[in-house]
């Protein structure tokens, strides 16, 4: 769901000229042809020619952006920015670069002089808003990329972009048609697809889902993220050896994949290869030593074994990373329930259902919890809340304890 950053495509004038210098390559000599033979050779070859001119820094300055070469993108755009202080193209792309390095006071800056210049940039609308995305200030993303739109209304990307603004605040019927704007744009804009299954996803509805994603592979059957995604429905409808086959070609795309490595790994321990599955848990976290899920699911496979200690440290090590993690405490109680631990395991419970409410799972272990302690009145207390969330579990349960 990651942003795009885009710089500005080359105008009218600036396609013409290019267009002509095309031609001339087409009829020109051998040594003409090696000077031209790439974009980067025939900007630097204007350079040489016309060193004192703005665009030829401008666009040398986008190849080296391409290739991720920041530093050397940056002196280009301000090597143009000397010559002509009001070029918003050069403006935008020095943005481009303080976003990927991370400078992002410094790109919002350069993104709204541009806009100061240039007012009607739909590329420096798009990447202000791209930029707010990315640092989850969505409501802030929102009229910067709809203005993107209102200067270019078929800007795919920004239409692609604010699906997933609205997709992150969930409002799902809002990003459903902003992905459709972008598709009916571009249909072989695999990324919408792949995200428009997510929100799908989102809703359970797989079937939706799985049409999408095949439909993002159809087009790029390298996007490691549909491959992930169609895992991920193939694991909720307990299909684990259609979801191991689409982590493993995710690996198979990127072998630094951590949520993958995850992911796979649960899958194996759904089918009882516990040591498999460990060993992928560790290599998530050697990957992203900051994946609370990661050390949850590598504590799970150690309680699947009744090795209580080593789950113990692995839910902790969670839950140091974040405290609000309810899955990690709702595991903890279960570790402590097994061991008799019941007083242990209820404060567990409580502190699970205090972050989230309407955890079903913990709410039923914490009934359980107050009936092996003899309180069959907060054990049934636990169960009616239980019945608002979850009905058909708690009807179970009532007809065990009557």
């Amino acid at each position: 769901m990651e942003s795009v950053i885009e710089r500005p495509k080359p105008g009218v004038g600036e396609t013409i000229i290019f267009s002509l210098l095309i031609l001339l390559l087409m009829t020109g000599t051998y040594w003409r042809n090696r000077v031209w033979n790439s974009t980067f050779e025939l900007w630097a070859d204007c350079l040489k020619k016309s060193p004192n001119k703005d665009r030829p820094h401008n666009n040398l300055g986008n190849v080296f952006f391409d290739q991720q070469k920041y530093e050397e993108a940056a002196d280009q755009y301000n090597k143009a920015l000397r010559i002509n202080p009001k070029f918003a193209e050069a403006r935008n792309g020095l943005g481009n670069v303080f976003a990927k390095q991370g400078k992002y006071q410094e790109a919002i800056r350069q993104y709204n002089e541009a806009l100061r210049i240039d007012p009607n940039s739909a590329e420096a609308y798009y990447n202000l808003g791209s930029l707010f995305l990315n640092l989850g200030k969505y409501q802030e993303a929102i009229p910067q990329l709809n203005r993107a739109l209102q200067i270019k209304p078929h800007y795919a990307e920004a239409h692609y972009n604010l699906g997933c603004v609205f997709s992150k605040l969930s409002k799902h019927p809002e990003a459903i048609d902003q992905y459709d704007e972008a598709l009916r744009i571009n249909p072989d804009y695999a990324e919408a697809h792949n995200n428009l299954g997510n929100v799908f996803f989102n809703q359970g509805q797989y079937a939706e889902a799985i049409h999408q994603y095949d439909e993002a592979l159809r087009i790029n059957p390298n996007l490691v993220g549909a491959h992930f995604n169609l895992g991920n429905v193939f694991l909720n409808q307990g299909k684990d050896r259609e979801a191991a086959d689409q982590y493993n070609e995710a690996l198979r795309i990127n072998a630094n994949f951590a949520g993958a490595h995850n992911s796979l790994g649960s899958v194996l321990s759904n089918q009882g290869k516990y040591q498999e599955a460990i060993s992928h848990f560790n290599e998530a976290l050697r990957i992203d030593p900051n994946f609370v899920e990661a050390y949850n699911n590598l504590g799970n496979g150690f309680f699947k074994q009744g090795k209580y200690q080593e789950a113990i440290g692995q839910y902790n090590k969670a839950l140091r990373i974040n405290p609000l993690y309810a899955e990690a405490h709702n595991n903890l109680g279960a570790i402590f329930f097994n061991q008799g631990k019941y007083q242990e395991a209820i404060r567990q419970y409580n502190e699970a259902v205090r972050i989230n409410p309407n955890y079903a799972a913990a709410h039923h272990n914490l009934g359980n919890a107050y009936l092996m302690i003899g309180n069959r009145a907060l054990a049934m207390k636990e169960y009616e809340i239980l019945k608002t969330i979850n009905p058909s579990l708690a009807d179970a349960l009532y007809r065990e304890i009557r």
